[in-house]
């Protein structure tokens, strides 16, 4: 008999407006099945690649950190971003590999959304992963050293020939312009440098824009590591699908890239 472990995905939204950011409710609760091998990590999840993720350890765990295929996701299928006057705010933790302070370890990973909008298929939306192209979301990440930054996942494909495939080429999924950030990245000088909390808040403005906060904790802590904020950001391009990704990870086999729990 297999046994299910909790996940819970944690969005709370403060009213403002008598709206909801989320379509069907502000929280969500998903059972996933603890399996011993399970490649499959649930029915509200869209896994891109399902070879590249696993529950392991208790926690959703990307298994593929090779360069030849980066920006690995795990799409939520059962809410999207809808963005209305009221502030939303998604907590993760995210953690590295087994052996945290190994060099070998790189890359980043957090939170993809942004994913098209409802002119877009959710079946399209779903299956974002690898390359950059048109419409494909911002990327919320946290790197090794607690450093944060929002990252361009929709610029730098397209053209008649864009295909994934093969590691991402200069220029491509580079840090979002005109961010601010604030805090000091603090790498193996913490003990619990094997993972980060990280909280990633969306606010509405009076001009209509948004403004996305990214921050990293200390681990059961509210004490604050780094910080990013993206002013300015229209509603087009923080609506539609969102979900977890994983970029690189340990540089030898077994080749675990990053996991995630408390979402």
């Amino acid at each position: 008999m297999p046994v299910f472990l909790a996940v819970v995905m944690t969005l709370i939204a403060f009213p403002n407006s008598g709206k909801e950011l989320l379509n069907d409710s502000a929280s969500c609760r998903v059972s996933i099945p603890d399996v011993a091998g399970q490649t499959w990590i649930g029915q509200q999840w869209n896994a891109n690649r399902l070879q590249d993720w696993k529950i392991q350890d208790g926690k959703i765990r990307c298994i593929n950190s090779r360069k030849k295929d980066p920006i690995r996701t795990a799409i939520w299928l059962t809410e999207e971003i809808s963005p209305v006057e009221e502030i939303s705010v998604f907590d993760l933790k995210v953690h590295m590999s087994s052996d945290p302070k190994s060099k070998d370890f790189s890359g980043y990973a957090g939170i993809i959304f942004g994913i098209g909008g409802r002119e877009v298929d959710h079946r399209i939306r779903s299956i974002v992963h690898d390359k950059p192209a048109r419409d494909g979301g911002l990327l919320a990440v946290v790197e090794p050293d607690g450093r944060v930054c929002f990252r361009d996942f929709y610029t730098g494909g397209g053209g008649s020939s864009w295909s994934i495939g093969g590691p991402l080429k200069e220029g491509q999924v580079l840090p979002v312009p005109g961010q601010e950030f604030s805090g000091n990245p603090v790498g193996e000088t913490v003990e619990n440098v094997a993972a980060w909390n990280i909280r990633l808040t969306l606010s509405p403005q009076a001009n209509g824009t948004f403004n996305a906060s990214l921050t990293s904790y200390l681990l059961n802590s509210e004490e604050v590591v780094c910080s990013a904020i993206l002013k300015g950001l229209v509603a087009s391009q923080i609506d539609g699908s969102f979900g977890l990704l994983s970029h690189l990870g340990d540089a030898s086999s077994p080749h675990l890239g990053w996991g995630f729990d408390q979402f």
